[in-house]
């Protein structure tokens, strides 16, 4: 904002003072209402993730907010030139307008740059992330898909940016990148479970079928510490090792343990650094 100081004397109160103090008024009015109508936005608060319309043409912003350690998703709609709560989401028997995750101890998503709610838009669903018992979340989530009134619960799935062929898995270990791979292990009912791609496209070859999979692999803790873990996985004839204390992707060939490939792996989605070694997840 400029402040502008007039000094006008009060002994002269003619009308050319008076101008001056007018068109000074209406200069200030004309300044100040871009301001004025950047408030009236400001208060649709949060992130929004995503938009919806409604069946007679209402619109319905959804916007994330962090309160505390606790991320929660307001609907809103604007009546009045003023933002307020839409009561869209039925959640159990209850239509209300906020939804609020659990506390959580950590969680991440295998969506790159995603925020902790995530909306699609090319059939209205929106991904709540699944926190389990441990107060975790591990790239699963619960489901809501809208109506045309209101987001109805769907299911309990992975996330719509994964192939069809990864679908099924306890929870996300890590996805990296090394020089010439994505790479995807997942904790399964039974073992683990390593995907690859030689990518083209980054994070986004999480939607393309896996060059890929290796099934039943194992994590690897040596006796003496937990600093050495690692991801093991056969594969007619060679070793894949990965993550946990490993900063590399590194295949052997089994024969002779040669090394056939070796690349540092340079970014993961999960900057949880000790998650991939505990046994337990």
């Amino acid at each position: 904002m400029i402040l502008i100081e007039v000094n006008v004397s009060m002994k002269r109160k003619n009308m050319k003072s008076k101008s001056v103090l007018f068109i000074i008024a209406v200069l200030s009015i004309a300044a100040m209402w871009p301001m004025t109508k950047a408030c009236a936005q400001n208060n649709l608060e949060g992130n929004i993730v995503g938009t919806v319309t409604t069946t007679n043409g209402k619109t319905i912003y959804l916007a994330e907010r962090l309160n505390q350690g606790v991320y929660s998703i307001v609907a809103l709609t604007k009546r009045d030139r003023k933002y307020v709560e839409e009561k869209v989401f039925k959640v159990r028997n209850n239509y209300q307008s906020v939804m609020t995750s659990v506390k959580y101890k950590r969680w991440f998503s295998s969506k790159p740059e995603a925020s902790f709610f995530i909306f699609n838009p090319t059939d209205k669903t929106l991904y709540v992330p699944l926190i389990d018992k441990d107060l975790e979340g591990g790239d699963r989530y619960i489901v809501y898909k809208f109506d045309g009134h209101h987001f109805m619960y769907k299911c309990e799935d992975a996330g719509f940016w994964l192939h069809k062929s990864l679908k099924t898995f306890k929870r996300c270990i890590n996805v990296g990148k090394t020089k010439d791979y994505i790479i995807r292990v997942d904790k399964m009912a039974n073992g683990y479970r390593y995907a690859a791609w030689k990518h083209k496209t980054e994070w986004a070859s999480q939607s393309q079928k896996p060059d890929i999979i290796i099934d039943d692999g194992q994590l690897h803790i040596p006796m003496m510490s937990d600093d050495d873990c690692q991801y093991r996985f056969w594969n007619e004839g060679y070793l894949y090792l990965c993550f946990g204390a490993y900063d590399d992707l590194v295949v052997y060939r089994t024969s002779d343990y040669a090394v056939v490939l070796q690349q540092s792996v340079i970014d993961v989605l999960n900057k949880n650094e000790d998650y991939p070694c505990n046994p337990e997840k």
